[in-house]
């Protein structure tokens, strides 16, 4: 079925559906053949939205920020600015026609590229906020881990957070799009959601970009570690958990210490190395110990670095806690730290949601 462009514009804000495309959208992701033509990521909008697109990739394009804390779409999005679809149906346009994906930036040439996420495009994408870092990193280590290295997909987002893409189960699945279900500052975009690519432009006049060696066209598409899937389906049920720990634990963390191990920008420095005083303070460590590694951190990847003061301040509101407090899970009250004037709270390993 051929697709009309001219059908597809001039929208205001597209729905966010789970219907079918209307028009034949090709083959998903994985399930190229093996004579596909893979467009490069050129590093524009329409390259990275053609590049997508011929990997099975449905893409449709979104509203840009215009730099001045609003949209492209002048209207007051709040937070959604740059995040909302510029076609009728939105989610629904999303296509891998290279004729309607050319007419759409041709007309846009700054909009932001949105990819659908779901069986349809054969990916789901765990998304992990800054704040996120250290409940993943207590998921992913609470089943198990491996030297083997799960090499995929991974973008850093406008707002230093990550993007890890992996390979949707496909068949009957039906990945949840969900938020902090998985633990918190984790979300899971999968069937009915969609996520914005690199280079898009965040409101905060940052771009996503792809991490390196983890663009589309650097490396695979990795499957999911196993003990994920029962996390993120519909229907737990229909995904056998394994007795053993997968072996995509370390990995997981070690992808997403890939994306943000450059730096901790300022916003998030305290909110990090919160979180690893708290993950340390979990395991046994003491107030000098956790002080020392606060440091090291402070000072190779703040950018810039916190006060001498505010690295003892978290240690020692940490430290005020036993290895093995309580997470509230009891009734009573979940110990907290004290971070930038908020009390923030110090979690467990095994207390985190999914």
């Amino acid at each position: 079925m051929t697709v009309d462009p001219d059908d597809l514009l001039d929208a205001d804000h597209g729905s966010v559906g789970d219907d079918q495309s209307l028009w034949d959208t090709g083959p998903a992701l994985g399930n190229r053949g093996p004579h596909a033509v893979l467009e490069p990521l050129v590093a524009t909008p329409i390259g990275a939205a053609l590049g997508m697109a011929s990997r099975g990739g449905l893409v449709f394009p979104v509203h840009t920020p215009d730099g001045a804390g609003g949209c492209s779409c002048r209207r007051a999005c709040d937070r959604g600015a740059g995040k909302h679809p510029r076609t009728h149906r939105g989610l629904v346009d999303a296509t891998t026609d290279a004729n309607a994906i050319r007419h759409w930036w041709n007309r846009w040439p700054d909009a932001n590229v949105g990819l659908r996420t779901g069986a349809i495009s054969g990916l789901f994408v765990i998304d992990v906020d800054p704040e996120g870092y250290g409940p993943f990193d207590d998921l992913c280590e609470r089943h198990g881990s491996s030297s083997g290295s799960l090499d995929t997909w991974l973008a850093r987002t406008g707002r230093e957070g990550a993007h890890l893409y992996l390979r949707h189960p496909g068949g009957d699945i039906r990945v949840k799009t969900s938020a902090g279900e998985l633990a918190i500052g984790v979300d899971v975009r999968g069937d009915g959601g969609y996520v914005i690519v690199p280079p898009s432009r965040h409101a905060s006049g940052t771009d996503y970009v792809w991490v390196p060696g983890c663009a589309p066209d650097q490396c695979s598409l990795t499957e999911a570690p196993t003990w994920l899937l029962p996390h993120v389906i519909q229907d737990p049920r229909m995904v056998r958990s394994s007795s053993n720990p997968s072996s995509g634990g370390s990995s997981s963390r070690r992808m997403l210490q890939r994306a943000i191990g450059e730096a901790i920008r300022e916003g998030q420095r305290n909110i990090v190395l919160a979180s690893l005083a708290g993950s340390m303070r979990r395991r046994g460590f003491g107030r000098n110990a956790i002080t020392a590694a606060l440091v090291a951190e402070n000072a190779e990847r703040c950018r810039p670095p916190l006060r001498p003061d505010e690295i003892e301040a978290i240690a020692r509101s940490v430290a005020r806690y036993g290895p093995a407090a309580t997470d509230g899970s009891d009734g009573s009250p979940a110990p907290t730290v004290q971070v930038a004037g908020l009390d923030l709270p110090v979690r467990r390993r095994g207390s985190h949601r999914g």
